[in-house]
């Protein structure tokens, strides 16, 4: 079953494993184990941060947890300048959960990385019970 003149997208699962594409088998492990581990990726509130040319960046928030993801769909890199003004606090720094390095608030605008092409980042901000 091959799916016929549609555009391929009725062709069943293939279930010999060596014709697996296991890069794309691992991408999507590493996808399902970031949302088992930060519950606000399930449940939290959702907010659009930034959709600007090639930039697209959004939040999660549940509890004291706070996700940021931001994706570069672009040809170039994007330094990531995000606005965040009454959402995070202005002492707040986010560390990489999926992508390196970290970014912190400074002036309204959570400053991080740079991102290369056609990559992404989720940001983490914990903060304790006492913040």
């Amino acid at each position: 079953m091959e799916g016929g003149r549609d555009p391929d997208c009725r062709r069943s699962f293939v279930w010999e494993e060596k014709r697996w594409n296991r890069g794309l088998l691992e991408h999507f492990k590493r996808c399902i184990a970031l949302r088992k581990a930060y519950p606000a990726l399930r449940r939290g509130e959702f907010r659009t941060l930034l959709a600007q040319n090639d930039l697209y960046c959004f939040a999660r928030r549940l509890d004291k947890e706070t996700v940021v993801c931001a994706f570069n769909t672009g040809a170039s890199a994007r330094e990531l300048v995000i606005p965040v003004e009454g959402y995070l606090p202005g002492r707040a720094v986010l560390r990489g959960a999926w992508g390196e390095g970290e970014a912190r608030v400074k002036a309204g605008r959570l400053v991080g990385p740079t991102l290369p092409p056609r990559t992404g980042m989720v940001l983490i901000e914990n903060r304790s019970k006492g913040d």
